[in-house]
């Protein structure tokens, strides 16, 4: 088995229309452009590397390339289905032998928030409940000032819908 065979199957920035072309930006190449354009970032601005280097805990290269492969990561909630379908043509395009799936609503499509959902499934398959306070520090310390553990997750994971994940 190909170990990449699938990962070229899910769109990342498409048009809203067939007529225009459909033009489709895969979902990998996008997550390695956003961290592409972090990279270029990082290298100009030392206030951006002392804001993330404050502690000195870690080598500034090493937060780098941590900070690198979370932003990379940070539409990992389109993988969804409920994403996908937001442009059925577009997830059709890219799994022409999957025409028969019974997609998910439109409405489903609609509410579905990719962001919260790839929190939601970062939280749930990476971190165990004892790491989870020292994630939500790091990410006080950088994002949310204050706000603590289940404020964010509050924020982020509102609502849950009948497929038993982040709407």
């Amino acid at each position: 088995m190909e170990p990449f065979k699938y990962i070229c199957h899910y769109w990342g920035k498409s048009s809203k229309s067939l007529t225009k072309g459909n033009d489709i930006h895969l979902l990998i190449y996008h997550c390695l452009d956003v961290a592409a354009v972090a990279d270029c970032w990082w290298d100009q601005s030392v206030v951006l590397q002392n804001t993330f280097c404050r502690n000195e805990m870690l080598s500034k290269q090493r937060v780098k390339a941590w900070l690198l492969f979370f932003i990379a990561l940070h539409d990992i909630g389109k993988f969804d289905i409920r994403f996908q379908y937001k442009s059925a043509e577009s997830w059709l395009k890219l799994n022409p032998a999957t025409p028969s799936l019974n997609g998910p609503s439109t409405q489903m499509c609609r509410k579905f928030n990719h962001g919260a959902a790839g929190l939601y499934w970062f939280n749930q398959d990476s971190l165990s409940e004892q790491s989870l306070g020292d994630f939500f520090s790091f990410f006080d310390i950088v994002h949310a000032r204050g706000m603590k553990k289940e404020s964010i997750t509050h924020f982020f994971c509102k609502e849950v819908d009948e497929w038993g994940k982040i709407c």
